[in-house]
């Protein structure tokens, strides 16, 4: 299996079904106030010192389950991407080949 790798990114966003996962993402996150991730540490040096509510909670894991729905939709704009972008040209052959499945021989 190949391996994807991306050097900044800003290059991702030439892509345009990058750019649609992002625009929904950002949406998405939006949607939910700063309260709802308090322990989100952006240098991580810290030990987080609040503790969570029952509300921040529940908007969280609703955060998270939009977000998951976003990514693991089926044919949608992050699945296309990280098939057009992310894999290698051999393994999208490969992987094309597993998901056709055996073709049946037709024996006279």
């Amino acid at each position: 299996m190949g391996v994807a790798s991306v050097i900044e990114l800003s290059e991702l966003l030439t892509d345009d079904n990058y750019k649609i996962y992002n625009e929904r993402k950002q949406k998405i996150k939006s949607k939910y106030p700063k309260e709802c991730f308090p322990n989100h540490i952006p240098d991580g040096s810290k030990v987080p010192v609040k503790n969570i509510t029952s509300l921040q909670r529940k908007q969280y894991q609703r955060y998270l389950k939009e977000i998951a729905d976003l990514l693991f939709k089926p044919n949608g704009p992050y699945q296309k991407f990280s098939w057009d972008y992310l894999t290698p040209p051999a393994e999208k052959i490969i992987r094309a080949r597993k998901a056709r499945g055996k073709l049946k021989t037709v024996k006279y």
